[in-house]
């Protein structure tokens, strides 16, 4: 048997990403916000890091509340989620993550939903996914996608992990 006891502390400092979008979009369909994918491989080498998802913050403007919709490797976008390294990090060994923010609605009826939440009016939220235990292993993906009952004229979102 081995093991480790205790509590397991954070070794490495976190990572995050994040978008801004002033695109408005119509009632009643579900937008694709951010995606953070963990590459299978990373600097020339096998991954075999894991990304564990800490929070994520997200804002909407709109005059009625919002859904906020996160899915593990979502299958229901209406086209392809193109990923791109963190700008600024190409061959940075520090960063392990890819982004996304394409342009996309999903079908939630084809993905299982692994956390709802909701924004007010005009909200603003940080929700801390720890107890959801999230964990992004090499090759998977994390969405955030969002809907109202009535039009949302601009979003900000981001995502905070770290490295296990």
């Amino acid at each position: 048997f081995a093991g480790i006891q205790g509590a397991i502390t954070q070794s490495s400092m976190s990572q995050s990403y994040y978008s801004l979008d002033s695109t408005t979009r119509a009632k009643d369909i579900v937008y694709h916000l951010l995606s953070i994918q963990n590459p299978i491989v990373r600097s020339g080498r096998v991954n075999k890091s894991s990304l564990v998802i800490q929070s994520l913050n997200v804002s909407a403007q709109g005059n009625d509340p919002s859904l906020v919709y996160i899915v593990k490797n979502c299958v229901g976008t209406n086209d392809l989620i193109v990923f791109a390294p963190i700008p600024g990090t190409t061959g940075s060994p520090f960063y392990f993550a890819q982004y996304s923010t394409s342009a996309v609605t999903e079908d939630l009826t084809l993905d299982k939903i692994n956390n709802v939440a909701t924004l007010g009016i005009n909200g603003t939220s940080e929700f801390d996914l720890i107890p959801y235990n999230f964990i992004i292993s090499p090759g998977e993906t994390i969405s955030v996608f969002i809907s109202s009952t009535n039009a949302i004229n601009r979003t900000g979102v981001s995502l905070t992990w770290r490295v296990d």
